[in-house]
């Protein structure tokens, strides 16, 4: 049954919450849309501490210690908090809606459908999950002390691609143990987890490396590594961890591709890479060294590939929830899958059996009798031969060696040594006296002496193989030539990005084909102009984009021991923590009160455009 529609109180937006998602042991997610905003952007989710968190310290404080370092995060592929905030009986935070699903059911369905993914592809998707990692492990507090945050949890299911291909790393647990990992019910987590988290020591950045190592491996080798068939095995498995080599060279994974995984995977954390950029560079320079120029709108067009029918049912669904109530049902279709685990072919640690065929097992028919005493052994005569042995190979195992076959060999032997024989006698010596002894045969008729010999017949010519025909020769590329001002801009050719800046001479381009070539200038608005070269034509562009509109606004980060509501002038501003909140540019005094605590004093802050300025005010009690 559908949640009854109720409005957000205590948020600066005008959010309508829709429709409960799921839940964990604190706290409730719901599908909400903020009225104030066009487009895709007005989908939000909703975290909402549950009541009972209300009267239990503990758990707020978990929720708040959450809060506080994801709500920092600032970075493409992390999912973005807008908004923190409380009311009279909950915390929530506003968090950013993803349009995608999560990196195992893109997995499962492209095994369902036959259809790979590829190393280049892999490569750039896991490059983008380091890039978050990295954000996220070299976040700051307010104070600009490092909060050294662990992920704790990186799977497949953790790693949702949206189907624009950008990639967003998800399920934070910062508060996560290692003793959580191993008595958890669920045998995936293990499967994905780090020797040291199995081992109850110490944690630190590498954790989160291997796991990412893991999902690399298996992109890679299309297989699994470590999942066993039970918990306890998979635990051995990891603990123990022996990386087999991933194959796949005729997939097109490079020996450089394959030495990242391996480091990533190394079982002493000082020899894994020792940051998650380290690793994402490892990645983008393998595929510069092998030529690929591959990004996210390549891991785009293969998720749709594959999701496309999702993709364009939950966007009528979008649609239909602004008028209509929604179903349960339906609402799980919005979200991300994120519970699909996909099923590799093969065994860990093994080649997968869609690569190469696995060898037939024969199991014998029947039980071998008894060989009969040697004086009733029947004697091979010139009328009975003897019958051969019928004998299946099995798979890994040599043939034994059998009696029975030595009859066979020496027969085979007497023919070979008899047949030696006739030819040797029966050839022509040159002797016409002597008479060949044995079986009688045709003597060969000599030719008369005054008569040469026949000639030997020609061999018959080779039939004469028809020259191919000449392919057609392919057009003459077009060129381009683009300069911009100011020089040093991005170029983008559709939706290709191209590695020089501006000014570009004789940039090679299919012909007869509409192009889209766009210009980035730092400061400056974005400008796209449309083109159709011909075969061999020449053509030069021009840009001049105008400047972007200066920012007027900053951000404000403020937080208060204990807590405290927050006014500009007479506007309420909200409850600290107050994250990412939006004021002018300038220089502002904020009033901070807390009537339960005695407390009522005034704050300055200045707003710089365009940047974030932190603050933490604690106050005596």
């Amino acid at each position: 049954m559908a949640e009854r529609r109720r409005n957000l109180k205590g948020a600066r937006g005008q959010y309508e919450l829709l429709a409960s998602v799921s839940r964990d042991d604190i706290s409730e997610y719901h599908l909400a849309i903020n009225q104030s905003v066009p487009g895709d952007d007005r989908w939000v989710i909703v975290r909402e501490t549950l009541p009972r968190v209300a009267d239990d310290q503990g758990l707020t404080r978990r929720f708040l210690d959450d809060l506080r370092v994801t709500s920092r995060f600032d970075h493409p592929n992390l999912v973005r908090v807008f908004e923190t905030g409380r009311t009279k009986r909950s915390y929530f935070s506003i968090l950013e809606f993803l349009l995608g699903d999560g990196l195992g059911r893109l997995v499962q369905e492209a095994l369902r459908t036959g259809k790979d993914m590829g190393p280049a592809l892999a490569a750039v998707l896991v490059a983008q999950v380091c890039d978050g990692l990295e954000h996220a492990h070299r976040v700051r507090d307010g104070k600009g002390d490092p909060l050294n945050p662990i992920h704790h949890n990186i799977h497949p299911n953790n790693v949702v691609v949206l189907y624009s291909g950008r990639v967003k790393l998800i399920g934070f647990d910062i508060q996560r143990t290692a003793l959580q990992i191993q008595n958890g019910p669920a045998r995936g987590e293990v499967a994905y987890a780090s020797p040291e988290q199995c081992e109850n020591k110490p944690l630190d950045a590498g954790t989160d490396i291997f796991s990412l190592g893991i999902v690399l491996w298996e992109l890679l080798a299309r297989r699994s590594l470590f999942k066993a068939q039970t918990k306890s095995d998979t635990l051995l498995a990891v603990k123990a961890a022996e990386i087999p080599p991933i194959g796949g060279q005729e997939r097109g994974v490079t020996g450089e591709l394959e030495a990242v995984a391996i480091r990533a995977l190394q079982r002493n954390p000082r020899s894994r890479f020792q940051s998650a950029a380290q690793m994402g560079d490892a990645l983008r320079a393998c595929l510069r060294q092998s030529r690929q120029k591959v990004d996210e709108f390549d891991i785009g067009a293969f998720v749709r590939s594959v999701l496309g029918a999702r993709e364009e049912q939950k966007r009528r669904l979008l649609d239909k929830v602004m008028s209509d109530p929604i179903s349960q049902a339906d609402v799980s279709r919005l979200v991300p899958d994120t519970r699909t685990v996909p099923v590799w072919i093969g065994k860990a640690g093994r080649p997968s059996r869609s690569i190469e065929p696995p060898a037939l097992e024969h199991k014998p028919l029947a039980k071998k009798k008894p060989a009969p005493a040697p004086e009733e052994k029947e004697k091979p005569t010139a009328d009975k031969k003897p019958e051969p042995s019928i004998r299946i190979s099995m798979p890994g195992k040599k043939p034994g060696r059998r009696a029975s076959r030595w009859p066979l060999v020496l027969g085979l032997l007497s023919a070979v040594a008899i047949a030696v024989v006739i030819v040797v006698v029966a050839w022509p010596s040159g002797d016409d006296d002597q008479t060949p002894s044995g079986p009688e045969v045709s003597e060969p008729v000599a030719p008369p002496p005054d008569q040469p010999e026949p000639a030997k017949p020609e061999p018959e010519p080779e039939p004469v193989k028809p020259e191919p025909e000449p392919e057609p020769a392919e057009p003459a590329p077009a060129l381009l030539d683009i300069e911009s001002t100011p020089s040093g801009c991005t170029v983008r050719l559709d939706k290709r990005k191209l590695p020089q800046k501006t000014p570009l001479d004789s940039v090679s381009v299919e012909p007869g084909r509409e192009l889209a070539v766009t210009v980035l200038c730092p400061g400056h608005k974005r400008e796209t102009r449309l083109v159709t070269p011909e075969a061999g034509e020449r053509l030069s562009l021009a840009f001049a984009p105008p400047r972007a509109p200066r920012s007027t606004h900053g951000f404000l980060h403020l937080n208060s021991m204990p807590w405290t509501e927050v006014y500009l002038g007479k506007r309420k501003l909200g409850v600290t923590p107050l994250l990412g909140k939006k004021l002018p540019k300038g220089r502002h005094r904020l009033r901070m009160v807390n009537k339960k605590a005695g407390i009522d004093e005034t704050v300055v802050v200045i707003i710089r455009p365009g940047k974030k300025t932190s603050l933490l005010k604690k106050f005596n009690q």
